[in-house]
């Protein structure tokens, strides 16, 4: 077996469990009727890659796969826990006027489909470069995206939203190995033993937590699924309290 179906399989499973805890995530930090756009995002991020491919089909080759596609599908990894990083530290307050909150939501959604491009950059390649394949490598990213859907409530409910986000990376370190060759093989399995240390130490140390939910600072949120408190804010209980700030006509100020 190719180990390039591998490596797609990897990849679409890692991306699908980003897309999905992305409306899991931003629903908790922001609202619900803002965390469906990461589907948009998704379809952004995957578009844009898909007309880079096209513009520039030479930097795509099929024999260049170990360099091109082990690059961006690592970078892919590492930008999912560092866009989450930054994207917990933009408050946003919906109950505020458009125009005070439309830049940081243009920010977050910016930041989100930074890694859908790098994914679509590899699958777009592929694609591309490696035509008489296309059927078995669209299959390969069929299931993969499959798996994702199915996996992604039992790992947010054993992990959380915040530390979901390292295993996914972790995912996509797994789709890289297949596509690298050579020392870069070293680099992708340095890189994916300090991201799984970060994953499961996370709860520990925070590397990697929400900081704000719907403009209010927070010191801790679970975005387990079923909620799970475990000595954190429950997200029933975020929600009654903005709900009740809401019917008092209080606007809650981010920096509260």
């Amino acid at each position: 077996m190719k180990v390039r179906f591998f490596g797609i399989f990897a990849l679409s499973l890692s991306l699908l469990l980003f897309e999905l805890t992305l409306v899991r995530v931003y629903s908790a930090t922001l609202f619900y009727h803002f965390a469906f756009m990461a589907l948009s995002v998704a379809m952004l991020g995957l578009a844009a890659a898909g007309l880079v491919v096209h513009r520039y089909p030479t930097h795509f080759q099929a024999e260049d796969l170990g360099r091109w596609g082990a690059r961006y599908t690592a970078l892919y990894a590492i930008s999912v826990p560092v866009v989450l990083f930054i994207a917990f530290r933009i408050p946003v307050n919906a109950y505020l006027p458009p125009n005070q909150i439309g830049g940081k939501l243009a920010v977050i959604y910016i930041l989100s489909a930074i890694p859908f491009g790098f994914a679509g950059l590899v699958v777009s390649g592929l694609f591309a470069s490696r035509p008489r394949e296309i059927g078995a490598l669209y299959a390969w990213d069929l299931v993969g995206a499959g798996l994702g859907a199915l996996t992604v409530i039992p790992l947010l409910n054993w992990a959380g939203g915040e530390s979901a986000a390292f295993y996914i990376a972790l995912i996509g370190l797994a789709a890289a190995l297949c596509f690298s060759t050579g020392r870069r093989q070293i680099v992708v399995v340095l890189l994916g033993l300090l991201i799984l240390t970060a994953g499961v130490t996370n709860d520990r140390f925070g590397w990697l937590k929400i900081v704000y939910s719907k403009g209010q600072r927070m010191s801790g949120l679970d975005v387990r699924y079923p909620v799970q408190a475990r000595n954190r804010c429950s997200l029933y209980l975020v929600s009654i309290a903005a709900l009740s700030a809401a019917d008092n006509g209080t606007p809650q100020s981010p920096d509260r």
